[in-house]
């Protein structure tokens, strides 16, 4: 075995190298550190099972904690040793990640209920002497298991320096919803001391409503945050703003001070969704969040109704009426607004009807 010294240069780039290496370990730890609600990815360092054979145990998907896809995982126990082309130690325990002959993607999933400020990392690192890949990204989980990218940590391209641990690293603020922390490896790569960590920072909460008004205009929803709360306190102009999201239907807009959604006189009827933004005033950066509303523009309200002559008077909306005719009634809603009601009456004429029938007294009794 060659005996190394400070002399030589490849010896001088790997202690300087090393040095950096250890330097941002200890920067990761106190970056993950960052979340309160500590590391909680399960089975992190792949230290479970507990495996008794040293070097290689090629498993498949899923493992303890980990869903994943491509490559058959392998999970590396060091003995000092050579293990298998990758690094001789752990970067965390005695165990390590390692895809067997192949890339792959593996992850966990978590739900969020209200805003946090996320923190993830982990250590990546090469094997047989080959350069290769890493990265941790955060998908947002939509309906069907679609896919957003939201947030990724800085992109490794690793020479083919064995026995080095690198760090990939990030953090984001998520909105409430379903994310998953994914790990993509590289061929030729291999991973330990994944963390995951996050501080809820606003929990922002809002609920669909949905307001009807007649064309002749008027308030559909009085006010869009009764139902809206920041930190569990109900949403006001005290703690929150509002704001338009989007284009909406010309003659509905809402009011940002009282959280009103007005329709104006003369709006064409039919059914329109509405997106506003409810944005917190508790924190230096704000934290937003959307809803969708509907809001019902319904035509005025024309009731024909007929009657016969012996069924009068027609009390209708309080007033009687005893002739045929087109009636009207002005009424105020609660939110001040006047509409108006008609009434298309009909009055028809009783008419009776005679029938002469002859029987014989055995055809009793007649029906």
């Amino acid at each position: 075995m060659q005996k190394l010294s400070t002399k030589n240069p490849s010896f001088v780039f790997f202690l300087v190298l090393f040095t950096f290496s250890v330097f941002i370990t200890k920067a990761q730890v106190a970056n993950c550190g960052l979340g309160t609600s500590g590391n909680v990815l399960v089975n992190p360092s792949f230290e479970l099972p507990v495996y008794s054979n040293a070097q290689n145990n090629i498993i498949s998907w899923p493992l303890q904690g980990w869903n994943g896809a491509g490559g058959n995982p392998n999970i590396v126990k060091t003995n000092n040793s050579f293990s298998g082309g990758g690094p001789l130690n752990a970067h965390h325990g005695t165990q390590y990640l390692d895809i067997a002959g192949s890339s792959a993607d593996f992850w966990q999933t978590f739900d969020f209920g209200c805003s946090a400020q996320v923190y993830f990392s982990g250590y990546f690192s090469v094997r047989n002497n080959t350069a290769s890949t890493g990265r941790i990204d955060i998908y947002k989980v939509g309906t069907s298991n679609s896919l957003t990218l939201v947030a990724s940590s800085n992109q490794l391209n690793m020479p083919n320096t064995m026995n080095i641990w690198y760090l990939s690293a990030g953090s984001a603020t998520l909105t409430p919803g379903t994310y998953r922390f994914q790990i993509s490896m590289g061929d030729f790569s291999n991973f330990d001391d994944a963390c995951f960590s996050y501080t809820p920072s606003v929990c922002l909460k809002s609920n669909t409503e949905t307001g009807s008004v007649l064309t002749t205009g008027c308030t559909a929803i009085a006010n869009v945050r009764a139902n809206d709360s920041i930190n569990n306190i109900v949403a006001s102009p005290l703690n929150s703003t509002i704001s338009q999201i989007g284009t909406w239907q010309a003659g509905i807009s809402l009011n940002t001070t009282t959280g009103a959604i007005d329709v104006a006189p003369g709006t064409p009827p039919g059914k329109y969704f509405v997106t506003y933004n409810l944005c917190d005033l508790t924190t230096p950066t704000p934290v937003c969040i959307t809803q969708l509303d509907t809001i019902n523009v319904l035509s005025p309200v024309i009731t024909p109704i007929s009657v016969c002559s012996n069924s009068l008077p027609y009390t209708w909306n309080g007033t009687a009426y005893n002739a045929t005719g087109t009636y009207t009634r002005t009424l105020t809603s609660v939110f001040g607004c006047d509409s108006v009601a008609t009434l298309n009456l009909t009055v028809r004429t009783n008419t009776t009807s005679t029938t002469n029938v002859s029987i014989c007294p055995s055809q009793l009794p007649y029906s």
